[in-house]
């Protein structure tokens, strides 16, 4: 990497920096475009009033998060505008045997405004993350991936598991 700007062979361009509570509007901004987008292709409805709650939680989430130091995020600008975005939260989990630990990463809600994609904004955020995990002893990260995505994260060692389901509960 060019020494001093944390984006991979971007000598010049905007740097990942870490985010604080004054970024946190458009962190969530971001999260809701990013379910909006993936949901708008997938064909999976919803309303103003669902995304209007998903800010309000992500926001408490990012606050509550940043002050208990269990999460962190990561902004691209350029000039005056975040033009890309990620984070990371840091849980508790169980040890498997090739990770006795039970601190696990997710990484979440990594997003590039739709002008100022293909420029390696989103791989600075990821790295970031990435070695922020490192820094904190984490040995597994994961992550839910959509197939925009998907390249980003694999190629910064991301791979699918395939023994892994879900339940929304209700």
């Amino acid at each position: 990497m060019p020494e001093g700007n944390g984006m991979d062979g971007m000598i010049g361009e905007p740097a990942v920096a870490q985010a604080g509570d004054v970024d946190i509007p458009t962190l969530a901004r971001h999260h809701r475009l990013m379910f909006e987008e993936i949901w708008a292709k997938k064909g999976f409805p919803y309303t103003e009033e669902n995304m209007q709650a998903l800010s309000e939680e992500y926001i408490r989430k990012l606050r509550e998060g940043f002050r208990a130091g269990d999460c962190r995020a990561w902004v691209v600008r350029t000039g005056d505008r975040i033009v890309a975005s990620g984070a990371v939260s840091l849980v508790t989990y169980v040890p498997v045997p090739y990770d006795p630990s039970c601190r696990i990463a997710f990484v979440h809600s990594i997003y590039t405004e739709k002008e100022d994609r293909h420029r390696g904004y989103a791989d600075g955020v990821v790295k970031a993350a990435l070695q922020f995990c490192k820094g904190k002893g984490i040995h597994r990260v994961y992550l839910f991936a959509s197939e925009d995505g998907r390249p980003v994260y694999v190629k910064n060692g991301f791979g699918p598991v395939d023994n892994t389901m879900l339940a929304f509960l209700k």
